[in-house]
C-alpha cells in the first residue's frame, strides 16, 4: 500500500469505524497486507482477500477472487481496493465487479479505491509509469497500465450514474524500491516498453530517479 499521506475523509471514516461494533472491513487484493496493518493500529480487524499468497499478521486472511468476493449482499461496512481496479478492468472490461462491490456494502458502508495517477510532468514519476506499462505488457492477462482519475470518473459514472463519488489527488510521499526495479530491468527482456527498451528505461531511472508521483482516490457511500 504505497499511499502516504492517506486522504482526510478516509482517516475520518476510520474514526467512525472505531465506534461501530465489530465492523466488517475487507481489503480486496490485499497483497502485502499493508492496509490491514494500518487498521490494526486503530483496533479494526480486516479480512484480507487475495487470490495468491496472503500476508501474515493480526488480520484475517481469506483466499478468494476480488472479481467475485465471497460475501453476502449488504454485509460489509467497508471495502478497500488499492492499485487493483486497473488490473481487474483488464480481466473484466465491462466492470461488473464494481456493481458487485457496492452491492456488498451495508447502508452507510463505503468503498475506497486508491490508484497511482499516470498524468505527470515529473520525469521520475514518468519512469514509474513506464515501468508499470512494461509490467502490463509482460502480463497482459492480469495487469493493466496506470489509469487516470478522470478516466475512472467517466467510466464509473457511465456504469453507476446515480452513485455519488468523492475523489481527490495527493502527492505520494512514499518512495518505490528503485534498486529492486533496476535489478529486474537488467534481465534480458525482449518485450519493448513505451519509448524504447528495458535498457533505456534503466538508464532513465539511473539518471532521473524513480517516484510514485501522485495518486488518486475515489470513495462511494451507500445510503
Amino acid at each position: 500500500m504505497p499511499f502516504k499521506p492517506l486522504p482526510g475523509n478516509f482517516l475520518e471514516f476510520l474514526s467512525h469505524l472505531e465506534e461501530v461494533p465489530d465492523p466488517l472491513v475487507v481489503d480486496l487484493g490485499s497483497g502485502d497486507g499493508a492496509f490491514g496493518r494500518l487498521l490494526d493500529q486503530s483496533g479494526i480487524q480486516v479480512i484480507e482477500l487475495d487470490c495468491s499468497s496472503l500476508a501474515t499478521g493480526t488480520s484475517i486472511p481469506l483466499r478468494g477472487d476480488a472479481l467475485h468476493p465471497p460475501f453476502l449482499s449488504r454485509s460489509l461496512d467497508c471495502l478497500l481496493a488499492g492499485n487493483l481496479w486497473r488490473h481487474l478492468l483488464v480481466q473484466n472490461p465491462g466492470g461488473d465487479f464494481l456493481t458487485c462491490w457496492l452491492d456488498l456494502l451495508k447502508p452507510g458502508g463505503t468503498l475506497f479505491i486508491f490508484e497511482d495517477e499516470p498524468d505527470t510532468d515529473d520525469r521520475a514519476a514518468r519512469n514509474y509509469r513506464d515501468f508499470q506499462s512494461f509490467l502490463a505488457q509482460l502480463m497482459p492477462d492480469c495487469r493493466g497500465s496506470l489509469l487516470s482519475r478522470d478516466y475512472f470518473l467517466e467510466w464509473a459514472h457511465g456504469l453507476i450514474p446515480a452513485q455519488n463519488w468523492h475523489c481527490g489527488t495527493l502527492m505520494n510521499q512514499n518512495k518505490p524500491n528503485s534498486t529492486a526495479v533496476c535489478q529486474m530491468l537488467t534481465a534480458n527482456w525482449t518485450t519493448p516498453i513505451p519509448g524504447g527498451s528495458a535498457g533505456e528505461l534503466l538508464a532513465a531511472i539511473e539518471r532521473f530517479g524513480l517516484s510514485y508521483g501522485s495518486y488518486w482516490w475515489a470513495s462511494a457511500k451507500i445510503d
